[in-house]
């Protein structure tokens, strides 16, 4: 089985306080899928001195065909 990996990598800095987000938007790719494959997201977070509280992490992957 053959195999191909695309990494895109990125690093952001997320604001603190209540209502507030950030964006992250990657558009122009052109990676071929197949009905096997899949994607994985991997999110990595610092060592805390307070673990925060109350965050939430949404995301969404859009494909065009």
């Amino acid at each position: 089985v053959s195999q191909s990996r695309y990494r895109i990598t990125t690093s952001m800095t997320w604001n603190a306080g209540a209502n507030s987000y950030n964006l992250l938007r990657v558009t122009g790719l052109n990676i071929a899928l197949a009905a096997d494959d899949y994607w994985e997201i991997k999110i990595v977070c610092p060592t805390w001195a307070t673990n925060p509280t109350g965050v939430t992490v949404q995301g969404t992957v859009t494909y065009q065909y």
